[in-house]
């Protein structure tokens, strides 16, 4: 795959200041937010988002509980600063037609608590060097690449529901993408006829009590290049393949790290899980898991170290492409239990 193109982060620079204006009708005032914010301020119920918002390191801005936010196809948020939503009981919510989404610059943080968002190109972006950032309880809808988390970054993703579209836009493709540090817990997403969570070089990802699914779609995890991989407690359905490894797609071509999968249950997907590619050293270990595809639930080829499947349950045929095959103890029945331990 092509690596996608990533917005450029926009130097924080003062190009503009907030305003307020009202409509020609003087009996209905919209409030509307444009351009820089140096100093704290709330946004509430009705406000209108208009161009790049760029919250500059110093300055917090907390979204009141339940406030319904709008904005125009341009609008773009850069936190330098912070953004803080203490919203569990009633959702805030930022909706619009089309927007670029929330990116988070260096120093920057996010505590989201009870925030939905819809119809963005990006919904949250960490750049390098991006502080704390944290999104519980939370919805990401309706969003062509629902996170990119950035090299030298680190992203929480805690009850959060991410989709994708239906439909894409022409030179449009969904994924959502990992060069940094992902720990996502009680994840439910959708990926549709797209791609799921791709984990690319230098990049790692933590995911577990989680949902990934699709509809016909790609891969729901893979990883190309990636350091390391622990998936638990999850279920993956209804796409091409569940976990997949392979390597990076630059020149230097470099395998996937260390992959752990433990009670994990992959099934309705084309493959349960695909091995191309995986650092030599290992060792690689999945166990109490429940894996069956409708061509197989193993394609294993490629260069790699150690692959142990310890106590896995398959169903279907298995692809084995190498000399020296993994170690793999079946169980006599389905593992109970591999999946999200809670409900969502």
């Amino acid at each position: 795959m092509h690596m996608l193109r990533r917005l450029a982060l926009l130097p924080l620079v003062a190009l503009a200041i907030s305003s307020c204006s009202s409509s020609e009708d003087d009996k209905v005032k919209v409030d509307t937010k444009v351009g820089d914010i140096r100093t704290n301020e709330v946004w509430k119920d009705g406000l209108k988002l208009t161009g790049v918002i760029r919250i500059f390191e110093g300055a917090t801005v907390e979204i009141e509980p339940g406030a319904k936010i709008t904005c125009s196809e341009s609008v773009l948020i850069q936190v330098g600063g912070a953004i803080r939503v203490e919203s569990s009981n009633e959702h805030a919510s930022i909706a619009c037609p089309r927007w670029r989404g929330i990116q988070v610059a260096q120093n920057g943080r996010l505590d989201i608590d009870g925030l939905d968002i819809e119809n963005a190109e990006v919904g949250y972006e960490t750049t390098k060097g991006a502080g704390t950032v944290n999104i519980t309880n939370a919805s990401i809808l309706a969003t062509v690449r629902p996170f990119l988390v950035g090299a030298g970054s680190t992203m929480n993703l805690t009850r959060v529901k991410a989709t994708t579209p239906t439909q894409l836009g022409e030179f449009e493709v969904s994924v959502s993408e990992v060069f940094g540090k992902l720990i996502a817990k009680f994840l439910d997403y959708e990926a549709n006829t797209n791609e799921g969570i791709m984990v690319q070089k230098g990049g790692e990802a933590e995911i577990e009590d989680s949902v990934l699914k699709a509809k016909n779609g790609l891969d729901l995890v893979s990883m190309y290049g990636g350091t390391s991989l622990k998936l638990s407690y999850s279920t993956l359905r209804g796409a091409h393949c569940g976990p997949h490894l392979g390597v990076s797609k630059d020149e230097e071509k470099r395998p996937p790290g260390r992959l752990e999968i433990d009670h994990v249950t992959s099934e309705d997907n084309i493959y349960g899980i695909t091995i191309y590619a995986a650092s030599v050293e290992g060792p690689h270990i999945i166990k109490d898991s429940n894996f069956a595809g409708t061509a197989a639930w193993l394609d294993l080829q490629g260069d790699h170290g150690p692959i142990t499947f310890e106590n896995v349950f398959t169903t279907g045929e298995e692809t084995i492409l190498r000399t020296d095959p993994p170690t793999i103890t079946r169980a006599p029945a389905r593992i109970e239990g591999a999946g999200p331990r809670g409900s969502f």
